[in-house]
């Protein structure tokens, strides 16, 4: 009895077991990869909304404090002289807008596109259909959202999309930007 244990343990693997268990080893990371990654684009994406809810708070107190929004590209007004954020939050996503001076002053910084009311009310309006109602300006040519600012991140695609929100239900890294408009 020993004589056959001794030979079965002296025995090893093969070659043909080894590369099946290295071909299975292979087929479960494959499996695992995608959903680890979607994960990842899950957890920024929940991070930007969280971003623009602080940032949209902040915003709107500095209304209060001061009769008015930040101007447009001004993130910074949210820091200093009163400090109703610590730091101004980064965007998860590649969003860069060089004409802000917060983005100037940082440039290995990705910070959200800010807009204020001279900006956003004509965006808004063609830009994302989710914030009605619309109504016509005076000229009637042109819709304008009742809107007074605007936060946008370029979203999991890393491509400025003007023109279409973020919709997760297309996959995780679809086209579309993320905003958040305010007042609300």
């Amino acid at each position: 009895m020993t004589g056959r244990m001794c030979s079965f343990v002296r025995r090893g693997l093969t070659l043909l077991e080894l590369l099946m268990v290295v071909m299975l080893i292979a087929i479960l990371t494959a499996l695992a990869i995608p959903a680890i990654l979607e994960a990842q684009t899950r957890a920024k994406i929940a991070s930007v909304h969280e971003n623009m809810a602080v940032m949209a708070t902040a915003i709107e107190i500095y209304r209060i404090d001061n009769a008015t929004y930040p101007p447009t590209f001004e993130l910074t007004r949210l820091t200093t002289p009163v400090s109703y954020l610590t730091q101004v939050p980064e965007d998860a996503f590649e969003t860069a807008d060089l004409r802000q001076p917060i983005q100037m002053g940082n440039p290995g910084k990705r910070y959200f596109l800010f807009g204020g009311v001279e900006v956003t009310r004509y965006l808004a309006a063609d830009y994302y259909s989710y914030n009605p109602p619309y109504f016509p300006d005076r000229s009637g040519e042109s819709l304008r959202a009742p809107v007074s600012w605007m936060l946008k991140s370029v979203g999991p695609n890393d491509v400025d999309d003007w023109t279409m929100r973020y919709d997760p239900t297309n996959g995780v890294i679809s086209r579309g930007d993320l905003a958040r408009f305010g007042p609300g």
